[in-house]
């Protein structure tokens, strides 16, 4: 489903060129029907897939109900890419609760809308934790809200408003790994705020906070892993329900996140258990989900893939990339056919760094004690730093706001050969952004890191994701829950970035036999190690993973249509990983788009040009490791949505 909504005393005015506009609009899922268009006077409302038609002289709960996404509620599992609905009951009841400040038992990463057809009154509201990209465009006391970016830019430039297309956003994700903040890739449009609904009547409308979020805030520790243990087995019953005669398939890999769903399936009593670990026989990952899924009696299965089998080049999937997360660079590279799997259910590990921290917290050092003769070996010496935090620091006791540069400096001191490319006016206005961040969406000084990984990076990183997937086939990712989010902030932060709700979370749904099949090199760091063989009461070398020979698992085939049949010139150096390889075959592309790109764009107040262009073209930074090939699609990304050559390209088809 997608739909813009306008709430203007002007949008009667400027039906016409509204109509025409959204017309010509680019589609993310054709599939779903064309868009319908209703104007109530002062309000509009365009939106497709199925609505009911309003009813002249009905009564007051005469409403027109949308949603998008996934998840669950009490009784049933839902998605938008296949055909498990979201009831109207459900969808009203989860509106009310969140107008109401009641918790709530639906979850998981979907936006639910309602307008009534006689009083012109309307909500617009997301998941409880604020997942989901609704984009705002806010102009005097009037807006334009939706979950397309390309609707929202066309019902402005239908009324007459100004759109501008900005690289700032994708150019903080580059540099710090995280986004700036409400900040979209067009000027105008902003982010829909973490913890707030849209509701009005006809013209008037405002934004009010709910309260999903803090829903669970001072909860004990110890209830809140009962409850999070019984709703990710209550979650994994309504999908082992929901997908009786479909296809039911779990992403495995040796990390955390993908371990805990799948505790939470064998405790649900799912027997039948099919799993995907993508890679190579001898990769970590695969070697490891197989050994689990030969003691759980798994079967290994195909990727849903959701292509119809065209010829593609590499430079055709990164433009159709940027278009599917709609401006956002978020490394969202997967499922980018055309057609959508309606029986395919695949269940993901998410946002799992929910259940611990997603950097570990940072430590005072001589900057906590004593500030100014502290600053610069707490900075490295950078003097991006040294006047960023420094700035911000002097003549302030506030134990938040020192919470806050530590903070920033653990989320954006890279190394010196990355800072090179940037701008230090930049990186020093990215690092007061980043604490500025921290101090307003932070509840508290001990929730500081997770509550902004929950308002930033995951929002971008993977809520994004999760709408571009759930257009193709169900995508669930059920760590996306405020009680496990409540417990990982009930515990002190150094026991949550040694991964204690992790392991207890694993151990309560099946038991420490599944803790004892070792984990990823890269999965666990040295205290969570140390944590973990603690707890089982053995030596840390016993929990090593040592390669081998691929365990043999017993395959199954399940509905696919064609993988991407991407045509290569030339064959990448063997060394290089999976997004350096993406990059290696763009790499004219990105050289020529970074040098059509004029010296006034804004995003050269970003980066240093000259820097820039000379490191494409000796790929010395780049190509690297994964993590500055990562950067460098981040920034390849920006340029194709900036020089508006994304491909525009819908779901078009249900097989």
């Amino acid at each position: 489903m997608e739909f813009v909504l306008i709430s203007s005393n002007i949008a009667n005015t400027h039906a016409k060129t509204i109509e025409q506009a959204l017309a010509s609009a680019p589609r993310m899922a054709s599939v779903d029907g064309p868009l319908r268009l209703y104007n109530f006077g002062g309000l509009m409302l365009a939106a497709s897939g199925t609505q009911k038609t309003p009813k002249e002289g009905e009564e007051e709960e005469n409403n027109i109900i949308l949603w998008d996404g996934h998840g669950v509620t009490r009784t049933q599992a839902f998605s938008s890419g296949t055909d498990a609905s979201l009831d109207e009951t459900s969808a009203n009841n989860y509106i009310n609760s969140c107008l109401k400040g009641e918790k709530t038992d639906t979850r998981g990463v979907f936006t639910a809308v309602r307008v009534n057809v006689n009083s012109k009154a309307f909500t617009a509201t997301i998941d409880p934790l604020s997942q989901y990209p609704l984009f705002i465009y806010q102009f005097g006391h009037s807006l334009i809200i939706g979950n397309s970016i390309y609707l929202v830019e066309a019902a402005a430039r239908g009324i007459g408003l100004p759109v501008t297309r900005s690289t700032r956003s994708g150019a903080f994700e580059a540099a710090f790994g995280v986004g700036a903040g409400l900040e979209t890739g067009i000027k105008e449009i902003k982010l829909l705020p973490n913890g707030r609904a849209v509701t009005g009547i006809g013209v008037n409308s405002r934004l009010v906070p709910v309260s999903g979020m803090n829903a669970y805030a001072h909860t004990p520790y110890e209830e809140l892993l009962e409850l999070a243990a019984d709703r990710l087995s209550e979650y994994m019953s309504l999908l082992k329900f929901t997908t009786a005669r479909s296809d039911l398939i779990f992403d495995l890999t040796g990390g955390l996140d993908s371990r805990i769903t799948l505790a939470a399936a064998i405790n649900a009593g799912i027997k039948d258990l099919k799993i995907f670990s993508g890679g190579s026989d001898q990769s970590a990952d695969k070697q490891i989900a197989y050994q689990i899924g030969d003691r759980y009696n798994a079967r290994a299965v195909n990727f849903p893939e959701n292509h119809a089998g065209a010829q593609h080049t590499s430079q055709t999937m990164a433009r159709r990339a940027i278009y599917r997360s709609q401006g956002s660079s978020n490394l969202y590279a997967y499922s980018l056919g055309t057609q959508r799997l309606g029986g395919t259910f695949r269940v993901r590990g998410g946002a799992g760094e929910i259940t611990r921290s997603f950097i570990d917290p940072p430590g005072k050092s001589l900057f906590w004690h004593k500030p100014l003769s502290g600053l610069g070996k707490f900075s490295r010496g950078e003097p991006v730093f040294s006047t960023c935090i420094g700035a911000h620091w002097r003549g302030v006791s506030d134990e938040r706001l020192r919470h806050a540069a530590l903070w920033a400096h653990a989320y954006c001191n890279s190394p010196a050969s990355h800072h090179q490319l940037y701008r230090a006016r930049f990186l020093r206005e990215g690092t007061s952004s980043v604490i500025d961040g921290l101090m307003t969406r932070a509840r508290t000084t001990h929730s500081m890191g997770m509550d902004f990984y929950m308002r930033d990076r995951a929002r971008r990183h993977f809520g994004f994701m999760s709408r571009g997937l759930n257009m193709a086939y169900g995508a669930f990712e059920p760590l996306m829950d405020p009680v496990i989010m409540a417990a990982a902030n009930a515990l002190p932060s150094e026991e949550r970035a040694a991964g204690k709700l992790t392991f207890d979370l694993i151990e309560k749904l099946a038991g420490k036999s599944l803790l004892k099949i070792p984990f990823g090199p890269s999965s666990l760091s040295a205290v969570m190690q140390t944590a973990l063989a603690r707890r089982l009461d053995v030596k840390e070398k016993t929990l090593k993973f040592k390669p081998g020979k691929l365990t043999e698992l017993k395959k199954a085939r399940i509905f696919s249509a064609k993988a991407p049949n991407i045509q290569y010139t030339e064959k990448p150096p063997a060394d290089l990983g999976k997004w350096a390889q993406s990059l290696w075959h763009n790499r004219y592309y990105f050289e020529t788009l970074a040098g059509s790109i004029p010296r006034d764009n804004d995003y050269w107040q970003y980066l240093d040009r000259n820097v820039f262009l000379k490191t494409l073209k000796s790929n010395s930074y780049f190509m690297n490791n994964e993590t500055t090939a990562m950067r460098g699609i981040r920034l390849m990304h920006t340029l194709i949505w900036m020089a508006g050559e994304e491909d525009a390209t819908s779901i078009k088809t249900v097989i």
